[in-house]
């Protein structure tokens, strides 16, 4: 099983560095066969911010989670808390850096 495929659960269990939820909604619209186009339609969010989404650049707010449930059937809870362990993950990895740089 990829990682990307673990629930947020299976991911800390297994002490497996959390993924942007990007590499996840990927995975979810290649799987589909679908192009970015098509999951915009299908979210109802615009081409651009699914793009976004996928490059890593935008988060999964309450409101784009909500419509990845419609679109993949992945509850909202789901694509939050993956956002969740990456945002703290990306966290702690900033902090250590301070630490090593004495700041």
């Amino acid at each position: 099983m990829a990682k990307d495929n673990l629930t947020p659960g299976e991911a800390a269990a297994l002490n497996v560095h959390p993924c942007h939820p990007g590499a996840s909604i990927t995975e979810y619209i290649d799987h589909k066969g679908w192009s970015q186009q098509q999951a915009a339609n299908a979210t109802g969010l615009s081409v651009e911010t699914v793009n976004d989404l996928c490059n890593e650049i935008e988060r999964v707010t309450p409101d784009i989670a909500l419509r990845l449930q419609r679109a993949f059937g992945r509850p909202a809870k789901f694509w939050l808390k993956l956002q969740e362990l990456y945002d703290e993950a990306q966290q702690e990895e900033h902090d250590e850096v301070q630490e090593e740089n004495g700041q």
